[in-house]
């Protein structure tokens, strides 16, 4: 059994442009590095958000897949926590 890997149900809707929805459950790896483009769990102000991981001129920035959210962009020398990327995702079939 792999005990790096969670299931967490999403709250939200900051990556609904990227296919990711309230009501749905993902499968998060806390193994597996993080790459830019993916989606990952990220500790910001000490709560998991999820965002899309990108890399812009040598800077990590964290990214809403929804226009009407703010990218994260941590502060110099104080790195966002990634806490795990996604790699699987269940949608909520009761989901109108």
């Amino acid at each position: 059994m792999d005990n790096n890997l969670y299931a967490m149900m999403v709250s939200g809707d900051s990556m609904a442009s990227g296919g990711i929805r309230n009501g749905d459950v993902l499968v998060v790896d806390r193994a597996r590095d993080a790459h830019d483009g993916d989606a990952v769990i990220a500790v910001l102000d000490g709560e998991l958000a999820i965002k899309r991981l990108r890399h812009i001129n040598g800077r990590m920035l964290l990214h809403a897949d929804n226009p009407q959210y703010p990218d994260y962009v941590p502060a110099d020398g104080s790195p966002a926590e990634i806490w795990g990327v996604v790699t699987g995702i269940f949608h909520d079939c009761n989901a109108g």
